[in-house]
C-alpha cells in the first residue's frame, strides 16, 4: 500500500482543478486539503489490502475532491464514479476518471446499470435524517445487488446530521440503517473516539467479502 509521501504526490491539483473545487455546492468541500487523502489512506491500511484493488473495477459513491479514487487507481483499480456536484463532476473527468453525474440515493436503480463492479466505496455522504426509509432501504438493497453480482466488497460510512428542517430524528435514522444493512448481511463498526477523529470516521457498514480477505 501506498505512505504518506506517496500521497502526497499523488493528491495534487493543477489551478483550473483548484476552481472547481472551490465553486462545489457543497460549502464544507470548498477547499482542498491535503488530509483528506492521508485519512482515506489510513482508512485503506486499516481495512484492505491489495488484493481489493488490483485489476478491480469500484465504483465510488459521492467522490468529493476523489481522495479515494485516485489512491484506488494508483493501487491499480479501475473506477467508475457517481457524483451529484457538476463542479466534482467536471473535476473527476479532468482527472481522466469516468463520471456520471446524478442523485444516486434518490435515482439508485440507475446504479444497477453498472455491470461487474468489484467493490463500492462511499464516505460519510449518506444522511439518513435527510432521506426517508424508503429512499434508504432501497438504496442499500441495491448496492448490495450489484456487490452481490461478483462477490464484490462494499465499505459505505454514514455521516447523520440532524437540524430542525429535518423530519427524521438522528436516533431513528441510525436505527433505520443498521437494520436494513443488516437485514441485507453487512457488518457495523463503531468507530472508538481515537479512531474517530483520526480516520474521520464514526459508523461504518462493511459487506461480507471485504471483511473475509481483509
Amino acid at each position: 500500500m501506498l505512505n504518506k509521501e506517496q500521497i502526497l504526490d499523488l493528491y495534487k491539483f493543477n489551478d483550473n482543478q483548484l476552481k472547481l473545487i472551490e465553486a462545489s455546492q457543497f460549502k464544507s468541500q470548498t477547499s482542498h486539503k491535503p488530509a483528506r487523502a492521508i485519512k482515506v489512506n489510513k482508512i485503506l491500511l486499516k481495512f484492505f489490502n491489495e488484493n481489493h484493488f488490483k485489476n478491480k473495477k469500484i465504483l465510488e459513491l459521492g467522490p468529493g475532491h476523489f481522495a479515494f479514487s485516485i489512491i484506488a487507481r494508483e493501487l491499480g483499480a479501475k473506477l467508475k464514479v457517481i457524483e451529484i456536484d457538476k463542479n466534482f463532476s467536471l473535476l473527476g473527468k479532468s482527472l481522466g476518471f469516468e463520471v456520471e453525474s446524478f442523485d444516486f440515493l434518490k435515482n439508485s436503480e440507475k446504479i444497477l446499470e453498472n455491470n461487474n463492479i468489484e467493490g463500492v466505496w462511499m464516505k460519510n455522504t449518506i444522511n439518513g435524517c435527510l432521506h426517508n426509509e424508503i429512499i434508504i432501504k432501497t438504496f442499500i438493497n441495491n448496492i448490495t445487488r450489484i456487490i452481490s453480482r461478483n462477490n464484490g466488497w462494499g465499505f459505505i460510512s454514514t455521516a447523520n446530521k440532524y437540524n430542525d428542517n429535518y423530519k427524521t430524528s438522528l436516533v431513528e435514522a441510525q436505527e433505520m440503517q443498521r437494520y436494513h444493512f443488516s437485514k441485507n448481511g453487512w457488518l457495523e463498526i463503531n468507530m472508538d473516539e481515537i479512531t474517530r477523529r483520526e480516520l474521520s470516521l464514526s459508523l461504518i457498514h462493511i459487506s461480507e467479502p471485504t471483511r473475509q480477505e481483509a
